[in-house]
């Protein structure tokens, strides 16, 4: 998991920020980062991390990566928990819609408890 934890970190910039969220959830915090470029950061890492092989007794193996993108505007005051729940409703779309990709966060979708996917 070197490796992998090696690419993200050379994936962004000096004064970006990840770190480990929990269990296997990441963030990384890019500061004065528009949603446009941080989506692009993300596909960046998602495409590096596919092609990076980790190796078992059964030989190499590879494995995916499913991100979430959200972002907020200089003139939009939100606290930290609910930019992550955005970020975190994206990811979750991102798995529901086939995993191994990037998903952004769209001003329409309600961040509720417990709410159903988006996509089916």
């Amino acid at each position: 998991m070197l490796l992998i934890a090696r690419h993200c970190q050379e994936s962004l910039r000096v004064v970006d920020l990840p770190a480990r969220y929990g269990g296997d959830e990441f963030i990384f915090l890019l500061p004065e980062t528009g949603v446009e470029q941080a989506s692009l950061a993300a596909e960046r890492i998602r495409t590096g991390i596919q092609h990076i092989p980790i190796f078992s007794n059964n030989g190499a193996i590879f494995i995916t990566a499913s991100l979430g993108v959200a972002g907020i505007t200089p003139d939009e005051e939100l606290p930290l928990d609910k930019l992550f729940e955005r970020a975190d409703r994206a990811l979750y779309n991102s798995k529901q819609c086939g995993r191994n990709r990037v998903t952004v966060w769209q001003h329409n979708w309600l961040v509720e408890p417990n709410q159903p996917p988006l996509f089916t």
